[in-house]
């Protein structure tokens, strides 16, 4: 028997600080009662004039993967950029790293950034049910820490749209989630759309999104996955939609590894629990 989650826990946090001149650390803790070795992504500023191209900068002691992000500053230099590294933390932790110049260490994984799973999204109109399951789009992001995978499709006859979109990062057996479902249909004149119920299953792995109590999401996890669903007796109104973010995560090993505590730490708590 597959076993996906079980306890309660918060996300990671991290943040960049700058000391005298140009000395720089990172912070990162881990809010969980669960050790977690993962990637963190912490965005860093850079003053005007000071870095021309990516920095020559790393976390020490730690393969360091630099992402250019936004606008650069009016001469040109880079204002910011995400600084990804790997690193393991303890229950309730909390890790104040330093930015050393450099490039630093070469990367301690080498599996590729990907998970295997399915998804279908369910949409019941009129007493009907129709089905459609997102395909790949394309790449907003690619480096040699992460994959950022734009999916989409659109349920037919229903006028709406279903985005996933999966930040996966090399050898991590879980991937941030964000999903979204809104009413464009170009070929109708409708200015909104009455769903009775809308669901999103998940098989190979669990998408368990956050905040599921306020926003009305149920969540039942299953022996090959999850079983969301996102809306019940809902009007769309055209352009409009819902926008959800969570995780996607494989079965629990139930061995007590380090892997099972990381997944544990970067998931949501599940509101039911999976089959014993």
């Amino acid at each position: 028997m597959r076993r996906f989650l079980a306890g309660g826990l918060l996300a990671a946090l991290a943040v960049c600080g700058q000391l005298l001149g140009q000395e720089r650390f990172v912070t990162i803790q881990n809010l969980t009662p669960h050790p977690r070795l993962e990637w963190f992504s912490v965005a860093v500023p850079f003053a005007q004039g000071d870095v021309p191209g990516l920095p020559d900068l790393h976390v020490e002691g730690h393969g360091t993967v630099w992402q250019e992000f936004g606008a650069r500053w009016p001469d040109g230099s880079l204002r910011q950029a995400l600084c990804m590294f790997r690193h393991e933390l303890p229950a309730n932790g909390e890790a104040r790293l330093a930015l050393v110049e450099g490039g630093g260490p070469p990367l301690e994984v080498s599996a590729s950034a990907d998970m295997t799973f399915e998804v279908e999204v369910s949409v019941w109109q009129d007493g009907e049910v129709r089905r459609a399951k997102p395909r790949l789009v394309g790449l907003l992001e690619q480096n040699a820490a992460r994959r950022v995978a734009l999916l989409r499709c659109r349920i037919p006859d229903t006028g709406l749209v279903f985005e996933l979109i999966l930040e996966l990062y090399v050898g991590q057996q879980h991937g941030a989630a964000d999903v979204a479902l809104f009413f464009s249909d170009p070929t109708s004149k409708a200015m909104s759309r009455h769903v009775e119920r809308v669901t999103v299953d998940c098989r190979g792995a669990a998408l368990m999104l956050r905040h599921v109590a306020p926003l009305a999401i149920d969540t039942d996890l299953n022996d090959d996955g999850s079983s969301l669903t996102l809306l019940v007796d809902k009007t769309l109104g055209d352009g409009q939609g819902i926008r959800r973010a969570g995780v996607v995560v494989p079965a629990l090993q139930g061995d007590g590894s380090l892997r099972d505590r990381t997944i544990l730490a970067a998931a949501p708590p599940p509101p039911h629990r999976a089959p014993d």
